[in-house]
């Protein structure tokens, strides 16, 4: 079962599923971590190469997480990844800027506004599995 606004689009997010937006934590250094797990329906990648300042602000991200996560920031590969409300990327307005990596699975929030409304940008990828899940820090 699909949640839709009055308007009868899609939401990006299944509210009815109790596992979609849920808070978790856990321990690393003796240090707790707590993060939210988002799981959307689609998800949008900043295609790569990247422009010289989203490079820029890509790498400033990149910092921030190999140092508050100690990961190896020259085999770290970093992702931009935008999540839309609606379904639709035409409909949506309201996103959230995500940064992070794939393959750690830690993402922070991002704020991307030299290229947020250039829609050939992105890269559709459809979660309908809800294989991918987003743990933002």
């Amino acid at each position: 079962m699909d949640c839709n606004f009055d308007n009868g689009h899609q939401l990006n997010f299944d509210l009815l599923n109790k596992s979609t937006i849920t808070i978790h934590h856990h321990a690393h250094d003796s240090h707790l971590y707590h993060y939210l797990q988002l799981t959307p329906k689609r998800y949008y990648i900043l295609r790569e190469p990247h422009h010289e300042d989203i490079l820029r602000y890509t790498n400033m991200q990149k910092e921030t997480l190999c140092r508050h996560f100690q990961f190896d920031d020259q085999s770290l590969k970093i992702s931009v990844v935008r999540l839309n409300l609606f379904k639709s990327f035409s409909l949506s307005s309201n996103y959230i800027y995500l940064t992070g990596s794939f393959s750690k699975n830690k993402w922070i929030l991002g704020f991307t506004p030299s290229f947020q409304f250039i829609d050939n940008l992105w890269l559709n990828d459809d979660n309908d599995d809800t294989a991918t899940v987003f743990n933002i820090y």
